[in-house]
C-alpha cells in the first residue's frame, strides 16, 4: 500500500512545478513568472504586466492562498470549514461565500442524483486516499459513510449552514482550486493587469486574450506525464480537469483513486481518464469536471445542457478524445484519437 501519500506528493510537485510553468506557458519570455507550493498543489501564474505591479499583484495572489485555507481547509484547526464541522461556534463569521460555494455544487448534485457533492467529509475521511496512512474501508463502514453525503442534509437558509445528521461533513477539494480562480480574477481586475494565466493543480485561469493571440492549454495524459493535446482560448475562461491519475493509493495489486461515486462509496470507475471543463466559473468548471468523470460521458451531456457558455473535453480509458460544445481547436499527441464533437 502507498504510504506518506501527502509528503510525497509535495515533495513530487515541487520537482515538477519547473515542468509545470513550461508546460502552461511554453517558452515565451514575455511576462513575470511567480510559482509556489499551497493548497496541497503547485501554483503558478504569469502576469503580462510590469515589474513593479506584477510584483505587487503576486503578492496579493500569494495572500490570497492563505485566506483559501483560513476559509474552506477541512484540515486547518483554524479555518471557518473545520470549525463547521467540528460543530464549533463561528457566531459572527460570513458564511455567504461558502453558501454560494454550497449552493452552486448543490445544483450539480441535483443533475447526477447525488453522485457528486460537496457534502462528502463522511466518506473522504474514511478512505484517507490523500493522508499518511490510507486504508481499504469495510464495505460496512463504506455504506454508513455514503448515508452521510447527501446535498440535502446541509441547510443553508437564512444565511447560516446547518447540519441536519450527526456525522454530516462538508469536503471542499473538488472545487477549491476552482473557487482560488475565482478570487484571483477580481485581483487581476483591481490591478488593472490586462493579461494573465493562472494554475492551481488541475484547475487554469485564462485572463484576457494574450494581446489578441490567445491562449494554448495543453491538456495532460491520464497515462503518464505528457500531454494528451493542446487546445485554444480565445479569452477569459476557467478551466478544470479532473482525473484520477494523481492521487491514489495501491493494494493487492488494486489502485483506489480519490474521486468518490456517492452512489456506492467506491472510486468512480466511468469510461473516462479524465474530463476537462471550461467555463466563465471556476467553481463551476471544478465540480462539472468532477461530476462528469463520476458519472461518464454520455450520463455528462444532460448535466452539462444545464449550463451556459460551459464545454467539455472527454478523454476516454482507450484513448479516444471527445469534445462537447467546444469550437475551438484542438491537436491530439499521436497516441490519442480526437473523434470531434458528441
Amino acid at each position: 500500500m502507498s504510504v506518506g501519500i501527502k509528503k510525497i506528493t509535495k515533495t513530487i510537485c515541487m520537482i515538477l512545478v519547473i515542468s509545470v510553468l513550461l508546460l502552461l506557458f511554453g517558452c515565451d519570455t514575455q511576462g513575470y513568472k511567480f510559482s509556489g507550493f499551497g493548497m496541497d498543489c503547485v501554483y503558478s501564474f504569469k502576469l503580462y504586466s510590469n515589474e513593479d505591479s506584477s510584483l505587487k499583484v503576486s503578492n496579493r495572489i500569494k495572500k490570497e492562498i492563505e485566506n483559501y485555507e483560513k476559509l474552506l481547509s477541512a484540515f486547518d484547526t483554524s479555518s471557518i470549514t473545520y470549525k463547521l464541522n467540528a460543530r464549533a461556534d463561528i457566531s459572527g463569521e460570513d458564511l455567504g461565500e461558502i453558501i454560494n460555494i454550497i449552493n452552486t455544487c448543490n445544483k450539480v448534485s441535483s443533475l447526477c442524483s447525488d453522485r457528486y457533492s460537496v457534502v462528502c467529509g463522511a466518506l473522504t475521511r474514511l478512505w484517507n486516499v490523500t493522508g499518511d496512512n490510507p486504508v481499504i474501508p469495510s464495505n460496512i463502514d463504506i455504506l454508513k459513510a455514503v448515508a452521510l453525503c447527501k446535498s440535502g442534509l446541509v441547510s443553508t437558509e437564512n444565511g447560516n449552514i446547518r447540519f441536519l445528521k450527526d456525522g454530516v461533513t462538508l469536503d471542499f477539494g473538488s472545487v477549491g482550486k476552482g473557487y482560488a480562480c475565482d478570487k484571483v480574477i477580481q485581483i487581476l481586475k483591481d490591478e488593472q493587469i490586462s493579461d494573465a494565466i493562472v494554475s492551481f493543480g488541475g484547475s487554469v485561469l485564462t485572463y484576457g486574450t494574450k494581446g489578441g493571440e490567445g491562449w494554448k492549454i495543453d491538456i495532460r495524459s491520464p497515462f503518464d506525464n505528457s500531454k494528451a493535446g493542446t487546445f485554444n482560448v480565445d479569452n477569459t475562461s476557467f478551466i478544470s480537469t479532473s482525473g484520477g491519475y494523481e492521487r491514489f493509493l495501491e493494494k493487492d495489486g488494486n489502485t483506489y483513486h480519490h474521486i468518490f461515486d456517492l452512489k456506492d462509496g467506491m472510486p468512480s470507475s466511468s469510461d473516462l481518464a479524465s474530463v476537462t471543463v471550461i467555463s466563465d466559473s471556476g467553481v463551476l468548471s471544478d465540480a462539472l469536471s468532477t461530476a462528469c468523470f463520476i458519472v461518464g460521458m454520455n450520463e455528462s451531456v444532460k448535466i452539462l445542457d444545464s449550463f451556459d457558455n460551459t464545454s467539455a473535453i472527454f478523454i476516454t480509458k482507450d484513448k479516444q478524445i471527445y469534445a462537447y460544445n467546444f469550437s475551438g481547436s484542438f491537436e491530439t499527441q499521436s497516441s490519442f484519437i480526437f473523434k470531434g464533437e458528441i
